[in-house]
């Protein structure tokens, strides 16, 4: 087992363990801090492969679901900003781009149903307090998600410059 990538998965789900249980104390912050603590499992891809990304999910994830308080934090990050850059990577595999949206928005689409109905009734309530509902918070979450998923492609196109040039 490679020691660096052993200690920089151990640093960066300890890392993402602080950002998910801050994301607890500070509601109107929780879902940026869980978005930033899903993209940490993209540095462990680019340095190590796929299966250190998902290694440090998964531990994230048993953590946040274990020692968190606020557990739609960790259900959240587990379901969905956890895995998000792991299936990013095996989706923008195909290197053509039309095919790739569509299966990325497939994926975000179908995540959000099953939300959607496993959390019906905290789904209505939060739709309840939001001026806008149904077709138009549908658009709108998808519209959130290309931003997301633009601004990772970025950073994470940032990281793979730096790692290219500090020869990690």
């Amino acid at each position: 087992m490679d020691t660096k990538l052993l200690a920089r998965g151990a640093i960066l789900t300890a890392l993402a363990v602080v950002l998910l249980y801050l994301a607890g104390l500070f509601p109107g912050g929780s879902l940026a801090l869980t978005a930033l603590a899903g993209l940490l499992p993209a540095a462990l891809v680019i340095s190590g492969g796929l299966k250190w990304g998902c290694l440090s999910w998964l531990a994230t994830a048993a953590l946040a679901l274990i020692l968190l308080p606020n557990k739609a934090v960790a259900l959240l990050y587990t379901l969905v900003f956890g895995p998000y850059t792991l299936w990013k990577s095996l989706i923008e595999r195909l290197g053509r781009m039309i095919p790739e949206w569509v299966l990325k928005l497939a994926v975000f689409n179908g995540v959000l149903a099953v939300f959607r109905l496993a959390f019906s009734g905290y789904y209505a309530q939060v739709t309840e307090a939001l001026p806008v509902s149904g077709p138009i918070l549908w658009a709108g979450l998808n519209l959130v998600f290309v931003i997301y998923d633009i601004g990772c492609t970025k950073l994470i196109s940032s990281l793979l410059r730096r790692l290219g040039k500090a020869g990690a």
